[in-house]
């Protein structure tokens, strides 16, 4: 099946929240042959001509969707911060050191008011050389004055929503700004 084709067919069966994380996934580079996936302009040109059951759901999802989330949990982070309307920080940002020397990459960052959120898979804690060098990358990060929320699977448990909701807006010192409307009831979908 073309990826067009089952991207149109999945506008009016996915949850909102689905169809972000694969439209996230279709914005991601290409390891693989040409032809295998849509590229951004395809996207956009499909969603521009078609007229079929979900497309408003679906150009909405790409209106939420980014290019940088490298995982699925990425994808719920930047969707939860979308739905609060501070979806605005940086993804996967390589940061450096006053010397110019490569510090590390991160999920999200704000350099403005040097912030920086991650999202710690499991790997993070299991694979001692990737524990290892998260703890020498953010060690690095806040001695240049950044801070620094890591969050987990379980924040984004729908369950826990409202408190990671306030959890972020205390950490970016930011409250949420409305969505229009139509964005707003496509968040509220259960």
């Amino acid at each position: 099946m073309p990826a067009s084709l089952a991207l149109l067919q999945s506008a009016a069966t996915l949850p909102f929240l689905e169809l972000v994380v694969a439209l996230d996934h279709l914005r991601r580079p290409r390891r693989v042959p040409h032809g295998a996936s849509l590229t951004e302009s395809e996207v956009d040109a499909l969603l521009m001509r078609s007229r079929t059951r979900g497309i408003t759901r679906l150009r909405d999802a790409w209106s939420v969707s980014r290019h940088g989330a490298e995982s699925r949990m990425e994808s719920h982070l930047h969707y939860v911060l979308a739905s609060m309307g501070l979806d605005d920080l940086e993804l996967q940002a390589d940061l450096y050191d006053r010397s110019g020397a490569w510090i590390g990459r991160f999920d999200q960052v704000d350099r403005t008011r040097m912030q920086i959120l991650e999202y710690d898979g499991e790997q993070h804690r299991t694979d001692r050389q990737q524990y290892l060098r998260d703890l020498t990358r953010l060690d690095h990060a806040r001695d240049l004055g950044y801070r620094i929320l890591r969050t987990h699977a379980e924040d984004l448990h729908p369950l826990r929503r409202q408190e990671t909701e306030q959890r972020l807006s205390a950490f970016l010192g930011r409250e949420p700004r409305p969505l229009r409307v139509g964005l707003a009831r496509r968040f509220a979908e259960r």
